[in-house]
């Protein structure tokens, strides 16, 4: 919310997966970061949420057996997928 004014969160399943999707409307994370705010401890060029974010997500969603994808949206902002599955 530090970025954006808004955030929406969804779910929905298909009977294999649950998928949880996190939307902002902040200004996104430039393509050349995007792998690299993944790895632990890194802070990207606007962040300045700490050291934890959003690695320790990834990790427990890969602990799960889920995944989790960062993509820019079209129109601005931040989309976050994170699929896990049912079966």
């Amino acid at each position: 919310m530090k970025y954006g004014n808004e955030a929406r969160v969804s779910a929905y399943g298909d009977g294999r997966n649950v998928v949880i999707q996190v939307m902002d409307t902040g200004p996104g994370i430039p393509e050349e970061e995007m792998a690299l705010v993944l790895r632990p401890f890194y802070r990207g060029s606007q962040a300045e949420c700490g050291p934890y974010r959003p690695r320790s997500a990834q990790v427990i969603v890969e602990d799960h057996g889920g995944e989790l994808k960062l993509s820019n949206r079209d129109r601005g902002g931040l989309k976050v997928n994170i699929v896990l599955s049912l079966i």
